[in-house]
């Protein structure tokens, strides 16, 4: 395993406050296999609430109250559909404080090729709800599935700035993890 490899499991080890042994590191090869034992190694619980459709939500409505035109707002929407590169990160500056939620990031990349940014408001979405702090077991917040997800990818964005993956992708073989 190399230094991104390590620097990965590493990441995973610390969002997650657990030890995962060298052996099952190396036999983690897809975020799908890390998500896995990362369940298997904290109390999961079911979701009461989708945090992805509650972004996808709340970003919908702050996109339509900033912008006076009518757009269609799907997941699969482009956002440079709704707005230009020069546009957005003034735009994304009052989406942000229209959605009022400290959380969510300062800045969102805009999107090259290839490179870092959400292309779609699915990726957007998912972009913003990685940036929701994790659950607090001392509050009784549990691990849920979807929240696992999501610290997996912000783990794996922060440390080599990938995004849109597949859980089934390879971290050698599609995210060039040496």
């Amino acid at each position: 395993m190399g230094l991104d490899g390590v620097e990965l499991v590493m990441g995973f080890e610390e969002a997650f406050g657990i030890v995962i042994p060298d052996a099952l590191a190396s036999a983690m090869i897809t975020p799908r296999h890390t998500i896995e034992y990362v369940a298997s190694s904290l109390t999961v619980r079911p979701a009461s609430r989708c945090l992805t459709q509650q972004v996808f939500y709340r970003l919908r409505r702050a996109f339509r109250c900033v912008l006076v035109e009518d757009v269609v707002f799907r997941p699969a929407t482009a956002i440079r559909e709704v707005v230009g590169k020069r546009g957005w990160p003034g735009l994304w500056g009052k989406i942000r404080e229209t959605a009022d939620d400290p959380n969510w990031p300062e800045r969102i990349p805009w999107k090259r090729w290839p490179g870092e940014g959400p292309e779609t408001l699915r990726e957007l979405t998912l972009f913003i709800a990685m940036f929701s702090p994790p659950p607090d077991p001392v509050r009784g917040e549990p691990w849920t599935r979807e929240r696992i997800e999501l610290m997996v990818r912000r783990v794996v964005w922060e440390t080599i700035r990938v995004q849109g993956f597949k859980l089934d992708d390879g971290y050698v073989r599609d995210m060039g993890v040496d």
